[in-house]
């Protein structure tokens, strides 16, 4: 969590249009928890700020889909493609001439980022984890993210949310049913 604020922070506003276009990203992917190819592949036309989504047409599984952005998303994006301009066939994400990024460009730009923000790890698809994780921890549900990702299945979702023992121990502290009954039992005693 402490990188993640890091890395979400907004950059200062003298920076450069890599740095700026990484923050993007990397809010678009917490937003979203599309792939990397997803990512380079949507264009201007595909988002749509007025009703809150974006258009993926180029998937995994070659099929086209809708997926809301949160409010915050859409203003962060709204202020992006002011600076990025373009037609609306131009790709989102451009690379620093306007073209679509490559893979590899996209990892590096993302490498680039994380380092600058004292940040070690700089895995595109943990964002994907990332974000089923805290969707789920968040109260989401799960065939919900099932969509939201794109899986075909249940199980292939459920992979993702290998929700670690330290969250299952906090967990266990925080929701504590036997404290809990006995913290009723002794007003209960104290009532009578």
């Amino acid at each position: 969590d402490a990188e993640l604020a890091l890395l979400l922070k907004r950059p200062a506003k003298d920076c450069d249009f890599g740095e700026f276009r990484s923050w993007v990203v990397v809010n678009f992917l917490m937003n979203s928890g599309c792939r990397s190819a997803t990512v380079r592949c949507i264009q201007n036309q595909d988002v749509d700020l007025g009703a809150l989504r974006v258009t993926y047409r180029h998937n995994k599984n070659s099929k086209i889909q809708v997926i809301p952005l949160c409010s915050m998303m859409a203003n962060i994006l709204r202020e992006y493609m002011k600076i990025r301009s373009g037609a609306p066939e131009d790709y989102l994400f451009c690379d620093v001439y306007g073209g679509q990024m490559t893979e590899d460009a996209l990892r590096h730009a993302i490498r680039r980022y994380h380092n600058h923000r004292g940040v070690k790890t700089a895995s595109i698809h943990k964002y994907r984890h990332t974000f089923a994780k805290k969707w789920v921890t968040m109260g989401g549900s799960v065939v919900t993210l099932q969509k939201i990702l794109g899986h075909s299945s249940l199980d292939i979702t459920e992979n993702y949310l290998n929700i670690l023992t330290t969250d299952l121990k906090r967990d266990m502290d925080e929701i504590n049913i036997i404290r809990s009954l006995k913290q009723d039992h002794v007003k209960m005693r104290k009532a009578v």
